[in-house]
This record gives structure tokens, C-alpha cells and sequence, in this order.
């Protein structure tokens, strides 16, 4: 299931013929070269009044980890072991420390209540309500969470404490992409996992597509919603210079709003089709520009520009956007599918003929040449 899932209608397409240039130009910008542009054209342009950044440090990806990560989270748990002891004794202290100790690398709880509750001859009532006094008053907060969900709703009851109705619009917002002003503060000061990994910030990368994936949803952030820019769009001017940064302002607001809006048809479609890669390591499947092109109604060229230079952080790892868009082959599957294929029945008989293998694979519904065979057996090294 895919949180923040468009619910879209047919619209004519966008056209860009409108803008200059150089405006579109902005298009091809990662989300840090534009925020660069952005402040500069702010001094200078008297329309554009503020460019607000709340960017969360979760886009910050560290490239140089210290040598001592596994011992930083490993004290980190010691902490959290000390505080239990602090907290619990006998009976109590042992399901508590069962509960830490089933918890994944980032502070998830993915195990079974009811199988603890029979090791150790208590109700499961018994052992969730241990769960929750150390999700809710363990530091960090939202250890033993059980899914990213509840862990944003613990952490957003800390900030807000007694604020129900604005926790669910938060959550909400977070699913549907839509964010407003105090949405957008809240979400910069969330934390995606319990318990984060220590680096190095002498060397960051920033990425521009987050997909997150708690074991039971995708969530999809795009670094440019926290990005926004205000404009005089009720002014007036006399002369020709002025209404050329009054244009340009405008100009840059609405492909800003083109950015994100195709960034996250983007994150959908590639949670949706790359699913099995993103989580299983299964080969990438077909995604077409032009798939996502009439999906978010803009021209194939846009979406081509905002997938240059452009980065997702995935559970699979940060590659970039152009990466998870794969050509169709002749067959209708991925290059990487039928590569998989053909090694799968090679893996039976090594020594069968380039024919035979098409023959097999015609079994199986997939209509390949002999040809093509001897290519992709030459690629794969098993001649």
C-alpha cells in the first residue's frame, strides 16, 4: 500500500511553452541547486519577499560513517537497558529487555506480543502495556514502535501534547502529500526511525526523494515540500524591468509547484513497480518516462529533466531517479527480468543449446529469439 497516493483526474496536459528559457531551465536543478538559485533571487528580484527552507535532516544522507557505528548503537542500547532497569524490576524488567532486544537495527518492534506473553506466562495486554510505557517514556521516545505510523504519533503527542485533531491532520497530510504551513514545521522536526544511525556530517549528499517503507506502507517525502516560496502576486508594476522579475517570480513559483507535484507521481510509480527490488533485491521491472509523463499530465521532456541529477533514498539504498526507469525489451518484460529468466534455466543444464533455452522459455509464456538468447548468455558470462 502506497501512503500519499495521488487520486488523480484527466487534465489537459501542462504546457511549458509559456515560460522562457531560462525558467525552464530550473526544471533540470536538484533540490540543493535550486535553493542556491532561490536565495539568489531573492536579493534581487523585489517580488519574490521570502524563500522559507525547513528542510528535515532526514534528506541529509552521511557519506563518511565512523569506524565505531555498530559500538554507537550498541551504546545507545546499553542506555536504553540502564533506564529499563531503572524503570521495571523482577518479572516486569525481563519482559521489558525482551521486548528492547527483539526490536530491529532502527528501534522497530516487528516481533510477535502474544509470543513473549507465552514465554513468560503473562497476558498479551500484559506485555503491550510494557511496549508502550517504553515506547512513550524510554528515551529516545518511540523505541519498540511497531511501524513508522505510530512512531510519528508518539513523537507528534510529545510536541503537542493534548492537540488530537492536529496529530491527525499531520498524519493525514503525510499521506496524502497535501501540506500546509504548520503541517510542514511540524513534519521537519519528526524522526523516521527510533534509533538513527551516528556519522560523520563532514560529508553529506543530499537526496530529493525519500521512500520509506515500515513493513506494512510506502511513505514518499519530497525534500522541495519543505521548500516555499513567497511572492507579491497582487502587485502592479509601471515599467518593463519590473514586470519582468514580477514574471520571473511567478514563473519560478509555478515550477516549483510542477516540481513536486511530478516528484511524487515519480515516488509513487517507482514504490509501485520497483516494489519487489526496493525490498526483496527482485530485478527492476519496466517504468517509462512516458508512464509517468501522462500520469502527472506534463510533457515527457519534463519529466526526463527532473529525473537528471536527482537522488532517492530507498531501504535498497540512494540511487539515482533515472535508475528505476527501464526500457520494455521485445518480450514485454525488464532486461533485468529476462536476464533473471534465462539464468534460471541455465541453472539446470549449462551446457544447453541458445535454441533449447528459447524453446523453455516459450514454455513459460515468454517468446524470445534464439538470438537474443546468445545475447543475454554472452552478458551473463554462461556460454
Amino acid at each position: 500500500m502506497v501512503r500519499g497516493e495521488l487520486k488523480t483526474t484527466v487534465k489537459p496536459k501542462l504546457s511549458l511553452s509559456v515560460l522562457l528559457k531560462q525558467d525552464v531551465e530550473l526544471l533540470n536543478k536538484n533540490s540543493e541547486q535550486l535553493e542556491q538559485i532561490l536565495e539568489e533571487e531573492e536579493k534581487q528580484n523585489p517580488y519574490i519577499t521570502h524563500v522559507v527552507k525547513r528542510t528535515p535532516r532526514w534528506f541529509f544522507q552521511e557519506q563518511d560513517k565512523k569506524p565505531k557505528e555498530a559500538v554507537a548503537r550498541n551504546s545507545l542500547m546499553e542506555e536504553i537497558s540502564k533506564q529499563i532497569s531503572l524503570e521495571f524490576d523482577h518479572i516486569d524488567k525481563e519482559i521489558a529487555l525482551e521486548i528492547l532486544y527483539r526490536c530491529d537495527e532502527n528501534g522497530f518492534f516487528k516481533d510477535s506480543i502474544e509470543e513473549i506473553a507465552r514465554l513468560y506466562g503473562v497476558s498479551s495486554e500484559y506485555v503491550e502495556d510494557i511496549r508502550e510505557f517504553i515506547m512513550t517514556e524510554i528515551e529516545p521516545v518511540g523505541v519498540a514502535s511497531r511501524n513508522l505510523e505510530e512512531f510519528i504519533k508518539v513523537q507528534l503527542q510529545e510536541m503537542y501534547p493534548k492537540q488530537v485533531e492536529f496529530h491527525e491532520r499531520v498524519l493525514n497530510a503525510i499521506k496524502t502529500g497535501k501540506l500546509d504551513e504548520d503541517v510542514k514545521e511540524a513534519i521537519s522536526h519528526l524522526r523516521l526511525k527510533p534509533i538513527e544511525d551516528e556519522g560523520s556530517a563532514s560529508a553529506v549528499a543530499r537526496v530529493d526523494l525519500l521512500l520509506e517503507h515500515d513493513g506494512e506502507n510506502w511513505y514518499i517525502f519530497i525534500q522541495e515540500d519543505f521548500l516555499e516560496l513567497q511572492i507579491e502576486e497582487d502587485a502592479h508594476p509601471q515599467d518593463d524591468i519590473e514586470k519582468e522579475k514580477l514574471r520571473r517570480a511567478k514563473n519560478i513559483k509555478l515550477i516549483l509547484d510542477i516540481r513536486r507535484r511530478v516528484l511524487r507521481h515519480i515516488g509513487e510509480a517507482i514504490v509501485k513497480r520497483q516494489e519487489g527490488f526496493l525490498l526483496r533485491n527482485e530485478p527492476l521491472k519496466t517504468l517509462t518516462v512516458k508512464e509517468v509523463a501522462e500520469s502527472s499530465q506534463v510533457s515527457m521532456s519534463t519529466v526526463s529533466r527532473i529525473i537528471n541529477s536527482r537522488y532517492a533514498k530507498t531501504p535498497a539504498g540512494i540511487y539515482p531517479l533515472r535508475f528505476f526507469f527501464v526500457k520494455e525489451s521485445k518480450v514485454g518484460m525488464s532486461k533485468e527480468e529476462l536476464m533473471r529468466a534465462i539464468k534460471e534455466v541455465l541453472q539446470e543444464n549449462t551446457s544447453i543449446s541458445d535454441g533449447k533455452v528459447a524453446q523453455m522459455l516459450k514454455g513459460r509464456g515468454i517468446d524470445i529469439a534464439r538470438r537474443t538468447v546468445a545475447k543475454y548468455r554472452k552478458l551473463l558470462g554462461l556460454r
